[in-house]
């Protein structure tokens, strides 16, 4: 293990509450991608329009919403790199309401035969990367509650 400890009481210094307005839930989806080419296919075949965009230390972080099937979707390009992801991924929630978010990509496989044009879930995942001792009891590996759905 990284960290044989952890902390889920004491407050924050300093926090996406402490520089946004935090806005009330909405319902809604945020899909989050690593990768251009899916951010411009989702625009294109679902019309999707610029919806929120606020300034950032590395740029300007946008957010593009668009309806499918009746609900409201949102979609952003996030960073590689556990820490910035989580940290843009808080302040769109506290920004924008949203707490259901999906995040996709692609990944290297051992055996590509194996796994050639198939969907990988991982059901869980190895700790290596410290930022998810900050919401989960430490262990060398952390279960994907939801990989099963």
């Amino acid at each position: 293990m990284i960290i044989d400890s952890f902390d889920n009481k004491s407050k924050p210094f300093l926090s996406a509450d402490s520089l946004y307005k935090r806005v009330p839930h909405q319902d809604g989806i945020c899909l989050v991608t690593f990768k251009y080419k899916v951010l411009n296919y989702v625009l294109e075949k679902y019309n999707g329009q610029l919806e929120f965009e606020y300034p950032t230390t590395g740029g300007t972080q946008k957010v593009y919403g668009f309806i499918y099937e009746g609900k409201h979707y949102y979609i952003y390009v996030t960073t590689v790199g556990a820490t910035m992801s989580a940290i843009i991924m808080n302040e769109i929630e506290v920004t924008l309401g949203i707490n259901s978010f999906v995040f996709f990509g692609s990944c290297g496989v051992l055996n590509e035969e194996k796994c050639r044009g198939k969907i990988i879930v991982p059901t869980e995942s190895y700790r290596d990367e410290g930022i998810s001792y900050h919401y989960a009891p430490a262990n060398d590996y952390i279960d994907i509650k939801n990989s099963k759905k």
